[in-house]
């Protein structure tokens, strides 16, 4: 009979105890009472209180306190005995609970809610608690709380039991898990699973320190205290679990510990990460525990959306950044936006410190002399300060390595400068090249430290769009500025950069460091840094590419080394000769007939006299040059 169903005045009892629940077993009243918005469960025999449970925040946990306390006060449990029992008097087993929370049990009940319904036997401990059958017991609960809405009696007021009895909890938690080996099982039961596992481990532990103690030990205990000796017990687990690493179900439980925590306040964050764990990856949801708290939800809904691979730390730059762009774009809005806004934005950005070298001014004017312009169209790598006298300026807001950031195609010119970013020299040559290729740039200079000329990238880059290149040593003339004069170029450290130094260069751990820059912070206490920091270090390079090469000999040869590719070698050397005419590709020159004229290759045929002499001239000017110099000295013979 249901609670709903019995009658109060068929116990004894004061009618002021407010109860919430309770049941009569014989000589037994088990009951849970209301107190304010809490619980507390009691258990009287005959009508003397005989125990009691203190308060409880959840009712299902204040009933399953008395059942149990029941079972143990009238010991009606024994060991091997089958019997059916009230459902109400059965109780979901704790660990059971904790690992298998996400169970479904619709599928069950709908099969167990027929006309002459059939339930595999259960297996109960002495407490109540349920061994194997915790699913069969809540499907049967549904199934009766869908009859009594009906108007119909239960169909399970009892369920059939056995009752086992074991001599350690270890026994009884391995017992737990081999009813379970069958289940197809997430990332998150796994771990669980291994948390009961390692609980078992370290009971085995205790064990075998008191083994140890031992003079003389039976066969049993000694292969106890050898087993798996010298593994550690979380490599054991981790195998019996299938993870094989002991670090993977360390990241494992870490994270399920920090969702269980989570759940508390934000269920929605919990079940968003724990999705990530159990169809993502146990790394990608250990990641999430490096990002602050305030964006974890944010984060978990966007790896949740991602195809492909996933990188944690570049989602929560992009969801930081959009967040600290809304915030900037307010503080400006209300006149608020100052020097540690602006930090903290670039620091959300992915702006690395070590790009905020700022190539100084008088090395910006040399550039723009070399193409007599006022300003650039585009500064390629600019800072958020916009230093560079350009029309456009691609920051890292704008991000010049997205596929879709292109140039103005409108302009007859496009004229770029750029620093080259310390953080990754090779993508932003990849980049230049891109650019180039597309036609967005008919003229451009870039600004590097000489190393790079050590890269596959930059020599593939140089060669392929015969650049000129000018390794700065400085100026000789007495006349010229001082920094003119200095063998290494000294860059200009910006705020960003100084802001690093002075709050996060020494932190390891904590990367979090803009929360130690002052909200009052100032420029001059950074420029007091500023003389202390300037990049003279290393040797630069300003490369160049565009039409005005002799330009930009004539401007930067003062200054260092301007090396000049092959071909510009052989156009420079026939410029000065007195250098035929060409009509149509053909021209005569020291007796002989020259010719040039595109090949299948894409590339030029260069002819003496009517024969082939080269054809792999990559444009009309070289092939014509190549023309010239068969005529020279040489004669037929090839020159170079």
């Amino acid at each position: 009979m249901s609670v709903t169903e019995q009658k109060k005045s068929d116990f004894s009892f004061d009618e002021k105890e407010n109860l919430e629940w309770y049941r009569s077993q014989g000589a037994y009243f088990i009951a849970v009472q209301r107190i304010n918005n809490e619980f507390m469960p009691f258990l009287k025999k005959n009508r003397a209180y005989v125990w009691g449970g203190g308060l409880h925040k959840d009712l299902q946990h204040a009933k399953d306190a008395a059942v149990v306390a029941y079972h143990q006060q009238a010991g009606d449990l024994v060991n091997g005995e089958r019997l059916e029992i009230d459902i109400e008097l059965l109780v979901y087993h704790p660990k059971n609970a904790d690992i298998y929370y996400a169970d479904e049990y619709e599928s069950l009940a709908k099969q167990l809610d027929v006309e002459d319904p059939w339930i595999e036997r259960l297996e109960v401990n002495a407490k109540g608690e349920i061994i194997h059958g915790n699913r069969r017991r809540r499907a049967a609960a549904i199934v009766n709380e869908r009859a009594l809405a009906r108007g119909e009696a239960k169909k399970f007021p009892t369920l059939p039991i056995e009752v086992v009895q074991f001599d350690t909890e270890e026994e009884e938690l391995r017992r737990l898990l081999l009813h379970n080996q069958t289940r197809i099982k997430t990332n998150s039961v796994r771990t669980l699973e291994g948390i009961i596992l390692l609980e078992i481990e370290q009971q085995l532990a205790n064990r075998r320190k008191a083994i140890a103690k031992k003079r003389e030990r039976t066969p049993e205990e000694e292969a106890l205290l050898n087993e798996n000796k010298g593994v550690r017990s979380t490599q054991k687990v981790a195998d019996a679990v299938g993870y094989g690493s002991a670090s993977t179900f360390e990241n494992s439980t870490n994270v399920i510990a920090a969702i269980q925590e989570v759940r508390k306040d934000d269920p929605e964050l919990a079940d968003e990460w724990l999705k990530v764990h159990d169809q993502k990856s146990i790394k990608t949801a250990s990641d999430v525990l490096k990002i602050p708290q305030d964006i974890r939800k944010e984060i978990c809904k966007r790896i949740n959306q991602t195809q492909g691979r996933i990188n944690v730390a570049k989602i929560a730059n992009e969801v930081q950044a959009q967040k600290a762009k809304v915030q900037a774009n307010q503080l400006a809005e209300n006149g608020k936006l100052n020097l540690k806004s602006t930090i903290v934005l670039q620091k959300a950005l992915g702006d690395k410190p070590n790009d905020n070298w700022y190539t100084p001014d008088w090395l910006v004017k040399l550039c723009l002399d070399v193409c007599g312009r006022e300003k650039f169209d585009v500064d390629m790598f600019a800072d958020l300060t916009k230093r560079v006298p350009a029309v456009d300026h691609i920051t890292v807001e704008q991000d010049a390595f997205k596929t879709d950031c292109k140039f103005d195609l409108s302009q007859k010119e496009t004229i770029v400068f750029g620093n080259i970013l310390y953080s990754d020299q090779a993508k932003c040559f990849g980049r230049i090249d891109q650019q180039i290729s597309s036609g967005s740039i008919t003229e451009g200079f870039w600004i590097a430290e000489s190393g790079a000329m050590h890269s596959k990238a930059c020599q593939e880059v140089l060669d392929k769009h015969n650049m000129l290149v000018c390794f700065w040593r400085g100026s000789k003339e007495e006349s010229v500025d001082k920094e003119l004069k200095k063998s290494r170029i000294s860059f200009v450290p910006g705020d960003y950069l100084l802001a690093y130094l002075k709050y996060g260069k020494n932190r390891k751990e904590d990367d979090n460091w803009v929360a130690d820059v002052p909200d009052d912070l100032v420029s001059q206490e950074l420029d007091d840094l500023r003389g202390k920091n300037d990049n003279n270090r290393f040797n630069s390079i300003i490369i160049y590419y565009g039409k005005n090469k002799e330009s930009f000999y004539r401007v930067f040869n003062e200054y260092g080394r301007v090396s000049y590719s092959h071909q510009d070698l052989v156009a420079i050397a026939s410029q000065d000769m007195a250098l035929p005419e060409w009509v149509e590709g053909v021209a005569s020159y020291m007796g002989r007939e020259l010719a040039i004229a595109p090949n299948e290759q894409d590339l030029y045929d260069v002819l003496v006299d009517e024969k082939i002499v080269f054809d792999t001239a990559e444009t009309p000017e070289f092939a014509k040059a190549l023309a010239i110099a068969y005529c020279l000295q040489f004669a037929q013979s090839n020159p170079f």
